[in-house]
């Protein structure tokens, strides 16, 4: 009785059923079925249903094969239809020629909203040259280099590298040839010159200042102290810098200071869900 009630309660489920008792789901396939009916009563019931399932397939094959030939039967009209004249010219011309009207006239559409944009782009390469002129104007460039030239000695003097020849540093694109401890001095004095014009004549977004560990080629107490007041002191008005130190060194900084724990990471887990929760909606308002 209780195979019996199990195949019958099968018989009612979709491709899947749910065990009352563990909640798992199971396959009902045919095969689990059979599985259930295992005695010799159950199995003609189950050819029973076969042969109706059977009998009811066969009569859906037969009723598509009916609606095919219909449909047969309504193209062989339409084809008589279309090849009837009405004077000299073929329906099917007629529809043929009201086609190509149809498409001549979305054509027409399409190249005068593409002539559209290719004017707006035009008005727009105008306007971009128009503001290029503005950063090739020979006199701004000499006044972006002199600036730099100057920020450049200057920078130099404060982080006491005495040994550079002006020759060495004059460009913009100049490449930093000082050698031991004050090269990373050398490099600290152009990179914030860099960022001084670039805060000063650039139009983009000014992103934060990050700086891993000055203290390279092993530096002197004293210089050390001169490169990290230097970082902060001329640091560009209204920008963001995040220093990265192995120690403190007594400096004065008015940021917050976060102290890692944690070895090889940089957000604590108890931070994460907070953080993760800033970042999603910051990527919310992107969209």
């Amino acid at each position: 009785d209780e195979l019996k009630n199990d195949f019958e309660f099968a018989m009612d489920q979709t491709d899947s059923v749910e065990c009352p008792t563990c909640g798992n789901i199971y396959e009902n396939s045919f095969a689990e079925r059979f599985a259930i009916a295992k005695d010799e009563d159950t199995c003609k019931d189950l050819l029973f249903i076969l042969n109706s399932d059977l009998k009811k397939i066969i009569e859906s094959i037969q009723s598509e094969y009916k609606i095919y030939d219909k449909n047969n039967h309504e193209q062989e009209k339409i084809k008589e239809i279309l090849s009837k004249k009405q004077g000299a010219v073929k329906l099917k011309d007629i529809i043929l020629n009201e086609g190509k009207r149809e498409m001549n006239l979305l054509m027409k559409e399409e190249i005068s909203s593409l002539n559209n944009e290719i004017y707006n782009n035009e008005q727009q390469i105008e306007d971009l040259k128009e503001d290029l002129k503005e950063f090739e104007d020979k006199k701004r460039k000499k006044e972006i280099r002199t600036k730099y030239f100057n920020l450049m000695q200057s920078n130099l003097m404060k982080l006491d590298v005495l040994t550079m020849s002006e020759k060495s540093y004059k460009s913009i694109t100049s490449k930093i040839a000082e050698t031991g401890s004050g090269k990373p001095r050398a490099l600290l004095a152009y990179y914030f010159s860099i960022l001084e014009i670039m805060k000063e004549y650039s139009t983009s977004v000014f992103c934060p200042i990050v700086i891993d560990s000055p203290n390279q080629q092993d530096q002197e107490k004293a210089n050390l102290d001169k490169m990290l007041d230097f970082i902060i002191e001329k640091k560009p008005e209204g920008s963001q810098l995040i220093l990265g130190l192995v120690e403190m060194n007594d400096i004065s900084f008015e940021g917050n200071t976060l102290t890692l724990n944690e070895k090889h990471s940089l957000l604590g887990k108890s931070d994460y869900p907070v953080i993760s929760l800033e970042i999603k909606d910051l990527l919310e308002k992107c969209e």
